[in-house]
């Protein structure tokens, strides 16, 4: 080993960046949050940045474009692809049915991004476990093949981050009220994952992703979505913000050194 880099997890679903910019802003219940002074501090000691990720806060798009949901359509139809009805089981089983196939789509759609690495059978469990109880599958998109297995999915959950604040993010018996609250009724969703397989990435799979966001973005009291951390060269999943009203909000940074 020769070099430090980081802050970084042991996969990509773990907490991991300095944050750099945007410290007035509301972080998501999966980011890590620091002072300002850490970056001076860091730097000071010799490190210098590996790679950036940019945040983005989305709302639904001003003005509707009726072209998303003609494209998205087309794709599912030429693809022979279908959208997974959330209602038509329980989420005990939606989750066990297709939890296989998004772990191996992120496997194959995020192999070449920093800092990924193929999951564990222990890692899969592990992140179902901690995930499973604010996990709202009205907020989850799963679009499969014809064969049922999973092409595509945009994974968000109810934001937990207001209903912690106040017992400063111990589970109380008042936070576990509002944690409560905010799974069944969220002002605000953070995007989790999205992906999309390569060889259909090509192919209006991306309108599909984007009507079923903004389609959570129109429904009930939801405010705006958190997108959490993008890498600053992924042009790919950036170039999906365009269709909402979107503001880049924050920063974070990983840092290497030599040694």
């Amino acid at each position: 080993m020769d070099r430090f880099c980081g802050p970084l997890g042991y996969s990509d679903l773990e907490r991991e960046g300095l944050l750099i910019s945007g410290f007035e802003e509301l972080s998501t219940f999966e980011e890590e949050y620091n002072y300002p002074y850490y970056q001076k501090l860091v730097e000071g000691a010799g490190f210098e940045k590996e790679v950036d990720w940019v945040e983005f806060q989305l709302r639904a798009p001003k003005t509707p474009n009726p072209m998303i949901s003609k494209v998205a359509q087309r794709a599912l139809e030429l693809n022979r692809l279908h959208v997974v009805d959330p209602n038509s089981m329980s989420k005990k089983e939606y989750i066990s049915r297709y939890k296989d196939g998004v772990f191996n789509c992120v496997d194959e759609c995020y192999a070449k991004l920093y800092g990924t690495v193929p999951f564990t059978e222990k890692m899969k469990k592990q992140l179902i476990d901690q995930f499973m109880m604010i996990v709202n599958k009205n907020y989850l998109v799963i679009v499969c093949d014809e064969n049922d297995k999973v092409v595509s999915f945009g994974l968000c959950f109810p934001s937990i981050t207001k209903a912690l604040q106040k017992s400063g993010g111990r589970l109380t018996p008042a936070a576990l009220l509002r944690l409560m609250k905010a799974i069944r009724d969220p002002k605000i969703i953070d995007l989790g994952l999205v992906a999309v397989m390569p060889e259909l990435q090509a192919r209006g799979v991306n309108a599909v992703m984007i009507e079923g966001m903004i389609k959570m973005l129109n429904s009930s009291n939801v405010e705006y979505c958190e997108t959490n951390l993008n890498l600053e060269d992924n042009l790919a999943v950036q170039s999906m913000w365009k269709y909402f009203d979107a503001t880049n909000h924050k920063r974070r940074r990983s840092f290497v050194k030599s040694i």
